[in-house]
């Protein structure tokens, strides 16, 4: 959906069609909360099965299982962040996803870093100190992420409420038919994609759970490694998509 939003919205702006780009900027909040609240429901209900669908060791389940849990809670906010950060990036406003994005991760380390481990003593250049700590370990990973990810979501919705180019409408606020096929038209490519990578990606796992967990661990840090040269193509992609959407819709 954020692809085909960002296809569309550039265009509009190429097109010079400000009404158009606004109405599918509506559309766009709509879609968010209709679907964050579908996908809030469904990721909480399956939250203790996902684990047993993956075929987590027994153990750890229930772990797992409240991990999910805590991590989907925010659905609603994390499905905003995507499309919001899409919308900014169709109205040639780049650099703001960016810098949001830079500074959750932060967040989200330095959350991590106080809510998983439990007050201790440091050691820093010979230099002791008492460093906080929830000891929370494993739900205090999956709160530090969604606490980040509400940020996130804060600071983009700001950021499209005060943009020169981008207005939300309440009247705006309902199904349009035209709009959204012109939207799902566009995003069904990547939608497919990413899908089939997911499932691999599942597949995969499943696949290689016979041989350890250590094995496991290892294919999740090469696919990190990976994710290193597939960013610099994703942010390619990301600048020359409203770069082409604006020229395409200006022709």
């Amino acid at each position: 959906l954020g692809v085909g939003f960002l296809s569309f919205i550039a265009q509009a702006y190429g097109a010079g069609d400000k009404k158009a780009a606004s109405g599918a900027v509506s559309q766009a909040v709509l879609v968010t909360l209709v679907a964050g609240t579908l996908f809030t429901a469904l990721t909480l209900s399956l939250s203790g099965v996902i684990p047993v669908w993956m075929q987590v060791d027994e153990p750890i389940r229930e772990l797992a299982g409240k991990y999910f849990f805590i991590l989907y809670l925010p659905m609603l906010p994390r499905t905003a962040t995507i499309i919001f950060g899409t919308v900014l990036r169709a109205a040639g406003d780049t650099k703001t996803p960016m810098k949001v994005g830079i500074l959750v991760n932060i967040i989200n380390v330095v959350l991590n870093f106080l809510l998983i481990y439990p007050t201790r003593e440091i050691t820093v250049a010979g230099i002791s100190f008492t460093m906080i700590g929830a000891g929370m370990g494993v739900s205090g990973a999956a709160l530090a992420t969604s606490l980040s990810q509400m940020v996130s979501f804060v600071i983009l919705l700001i950021g499209c409420s005060k943009g020169s180019n981008i207005h939300i409408s309440i009247r705006n606020l309902k199904l349009n038919g035209y709009y959204l096929v012109q939207i799902v038209r566009g995003g069904l490519p990547s939608l497919a994609r990413q899908s089939i990578a997911s499932i691999a990606t599942i597949c995969l796992n499943n696949a290689a759970r016979p041989y350890g967990d250590v094995v496991i661990a290892a294919m999740g840090v090469v696919q990190r490694i990976m994710q290193f040269g597939a960013s610099a193509m994703i942010g390619f992609g990301q600048g020359f998509q409203p770069f082409c959407g604006f020229n395409y819709g200006a022709k």
